[in-house]
């Protein structure tokens, strides 16, 4: 054989080779050795290594030793894996003509299907196969035979039903009913009676009966349909206690009930009487006027009710006779009321003493001054007289829109004035065409505080050229 060459180690450690169990020492040489080549199918290289390198190939070597033994145990599973697929597939593959049967033992006979006299019962077998190239079982599977269960007992014979009766009900659901009888028959003596029930009932119907209505409870009264006094109150039901149906009757009665209610006594408004007759003309001559008068009293407001609305005095021109040259006087009586004017109260009078010319106007209590002069103006106003305390009476007479005197009456200062008390005063005073003359300012209502002898008086002294 022949060798390679191989390199020594220089530092005098010894090298080692392994071929076919044979140790190849070298010398401690430098010189290059010859590997020989070796034949392929027979021999494996051989190879030098140290200690270390010695270990590494045994640990090789042993890692590739238990690779093969794994790799040998799992191509053996893989064999008997598939011979056993083999073996199944041959199994379920087979024709059964091909197999070898033979039949199983009989099973028990079954019990006898009557309750009594002769009847049948069975008993079965089965094939059973096994793994064979022959023929399948020849014979029956099924096989009955004859029984007995005791001697029956004869009863009686049943007639034919009848006919259903009519429905027990003329309405909603009730029963009805047929019946048969029994024949009895005769045996050693003995009478026998049929089995089962000689009656036999069922349901029936004769459509929806006819609800009559009910009423339900009365509601709660409703409120009194007026805020004071006197008035009505409702209550209603309604026929849902049953509701009429099918034809039934509506309930009796009404669904409506009325009561009488009160709530406290009513405020009364004031309403206007009746207008009086118109007074006499205030003037003997020239234009005047007229006056009427008309009383909250129809009814008079009671209970905080509203006063009424208008005008208790009235008043209307009337024409008398032409007055002579250059004359105006007035005297009125009679205080009652007010007439605003522009803003200001005048203090109106009800009745005319006498009155010469158009210049003083009794619905407004005022004087116009239609011909420049002088002229006299009084004013007198008397307290009435009454059981209680009267204030002082007191009043202003104005030129055009200035107090000129204040006429006030007032007996004591203390509360025992009961008793009449009257006071007068008078001016005279330059007057031009258009300035007015009134009595205005006063206290409280004229009718509460004055008695009707209060008058106001004015009239021309003289013309101023």
């Amino acid at each position: 054989m022949e060798f390679g060459k191989s390199k020594a180690d220089v530092s005098g450690s010894s090298d080692c080779g392994l071929y076919e169990n044979t140790n190849i020492s070298t010398g401690n040489t430098t010189a290059k050795t010859q590997i020989m080549k070796i034949e392929e199918e027979l021999y494996e290289p051989i190879e030098f290594c140290d200690s270390s390198k010695r270990k590494m190939k045994s640990g090789y070597n042993d890692t590739l030793k238990r690779l093969k033994c794994v790799i040998l145990i799992i191509t053996l599973l893989m064999i008997v894996v598939f011979i056993t697929l083999i073996s199944l597939a041959i199994v379920l593959l087979v024709p059964k003509s091909s197999v070898d049967s033979h039949w199983a033992q009989w099973s028990s006979w079954t019990s006898c299907d009557v309750t009594c006299g002769n009847g049948k019962h069975l008993r079965l077998r089965t094939c059973t196969n096994q793994l064979a190239t022959t023929h399948e079982c020849i014979g029956e599977s099924l096989q009955t035979g004859e029984c007995t269960n005791g001697n029956c007992t004869v009863g009686g014979q049943w007639s034919h039903w009848s006919s259903w009766t009519s429905c027990d009900v003329t309405c909603g659901q009730g029963t009805h009913l047929r019946s048969r009888t029994c024949i009895n028959l005769v045996q050693a003596n003995d009478v026998i009676d049929c089995p089962g029930k000689t009656v036999q009932t069922a349901e029936c119907s004769k459509g929806n009966c006819p609800v009559d209505g009910q009423w339900a409870y009365w509601s709660r009264w409703t409120s009194c349909d007026v805020t004071c006094g006197t008035g009505s109150r409702l209550r209603t039901r309604r026929c849902t206690n049953p509701r009429p149906e099918n034809k039934g009757n509506d309930c009796i009665g009404g669904s409506l009930q009325r009561s009488q209610c009160s709530v406290g006594t009513c405020s009364v408004n004031g309403q206007w009487a009746y207008w009086s007759s118109w007074t006499l003309c205030d003037v003997t001559c020239g234009k005047g006027s007229k006056l009427r008068t008309r009383r909250c009293t129809n009814p008079m407001p009671e209970n905080k009710g509203r006063d009424c609305i208008g005008e208790s005095l009235q008043s209307s021109l009337c024409s008398e006779v032409n007055c002579p040259a250059d004359m105006s006087a007035f005297s009125v009586t009679q205080p009652d009321s007010y007439s605003k004017i522009n803003g200001i109260n005048k203090l109106n009078f009800s009745s005319t003493i006498y009155k010469f010319g158009n210049d003083f106007n009794i619905s407004t209590g005022t004087y116009t001054c239609s011909t420049p002069g002088v002229y006299h103006f009084s004013a007198a106003l008397v307290k009435k007289r009454d059981t209680s305390r009267v204030d002082r009476v007191y009043c202003y007479l104005n030129k055009n829109f200035q107090n000129l005197i204040y006429i006030s009456v007032n007996p004591t200062d203390d509360d025992t004035d009961k008793g009449h008390a009257a006071v007068s005063q008078s001016i005279v005073i330059n007057l031009d065409a258009g300035d007015t003359v009134y009595l205005t300012g006063c206290n409280g209502q004229p009718s509460t505080y004055m008695d009707r002898w209060s008058s106001f008086t004015g009239f021309l002294l003289y013309h101023r050229k």
